[in-house]
């Protein structure tokens, strides 16, 4: 019965989430042929640009993933860790990233950490691993908030954003420190390395962000883009459809027009990015389990025989 309700939930919001994306398709009169003229627009290299990304994202979460790991599960009595190998971190983060589009994306990501760590430590801990690691990322994304909206409200310049982004970042990982300090000391060895992880996980998802219009052949401000990313992630926090799906879109539409891009323009940019993102991260995933199956297979295959003497 729990299945089925689940089942009903996801199909429910993939429903709604699908109807959100219909209904901005019909607002901005969007048809075909600016679909034909968006596929011919395309930049194959920006598109490599945006798989390498997707990768990266991966691989960096991967180890952030082992590294909340050895902080949670460290027994520094006994002087052991018991953390997950980075290896099965990468495939499962492939996997979870993936599944984010069809369920809410915190929710795939702290539940299926769950899942992947009751063997190593306890689903407990392994979803206390992922609501820690989904809060610093999102506060340290919310932490180049101002400057983005002093861009989008303001007209603020590149290199304002970039100085108040900084500024922001280091206000962030003072205040992570301070209550680790207080809360989890024993944390505080650990947390110059998970800032640094969290920070380059939030540069690495605006640039695929940014990189997102040229890929697509859209010509959008890209400060603007980068400026609108905060805003956007703002909705993460409503798990009303999976992936966000049509509220992510309409965010988009509703922040770049304010900035003064074209709605058409926007929407396009919104549906043409969620489409992007979903093969790359199919293909990565096709990718990483041929990669597993492999391994697994040459780890059966008998090692050759020494020639007689």
């Amino acid at each position: 019965m729990k299945r089925l309700f689940s089942l009903i939930k996801i199909l429910f919001g993939l429903a709604l989430g699908g109807g959100l994306c219909a209904a901005l398709v019909v607002r901005l009169g969007l048809s075909t042929a600016d679909g034909a003229r968006l596929w011919d627009g395309v930049s194959w290299p920006s598109v490599l640009g945006v798989l390498a990304l997707t990768h990266l994202l991966a691989w960096s979460g991967a180890h952030k993933w082992a590294l909340w790991s050895r902080a949670l599960y460290c027994n520094r009595q006994a002087g052991e860790e018991t953390a997950p190998p980075s290896g099965s971190c990468f495939r499962a983060m492939v996997v979870q990233s993936w599944a984010g589009q069809f369920v809410p994306p915190s929710l795939a990501i702290i539940l299926g950490r769950g899942m992947a760590d009751r063997q190593q430590a306890s689903f407990k801990r392994g979803v206390l691993s992922g609501t820690l690691d989904q809060a610093m990322e999102f506060l340290f994304l919310c932490a180049i908030l101002p400057a983005g909206v002093g861009v989008l409200w303001f007209g603020w310049g590149g290199d304002l954003f970039f100085i108040l982004s900084i500024c922001g970042v280091c206000l962030a990982a003072l205040f992570v420190y301070l209550v680790a300090y207080h809360a989890r000391r024993g944390w505080c060895a650990f947390l110059p390395s998970l800032m640094l992880w969290s920070v380059l996980r939030v540069g690495l998802t605006v640039a695929r962000l940014v990189l997102g219009a040229p890929a697509l052949g859209l010509p959008i401000d890209l400060l603007a883009i980068a400026a609108a990313s905060p805003v956007v992630a703002l909705l993460a926090l409503i798990p009303l459809t999976p992936g966000n799906l049509g509220l992510a879109e309409w965010g988009w539409v509703g922040v770049l027009s304010f900035a003064g891009t074209p709605a058409a323009q926007a929407g396009l940019l919104a549906l043409g990015f969620r489409v992007l993102v979903l093969v790359a991260q199919t293909l990565l995933l096709i990718g990483s389990e041929v990669y597993v199956l492999y391994r697994r297979s040459s780890a059966f295959v008998e090692p050759s025989r020494a020639p007689d003497l």
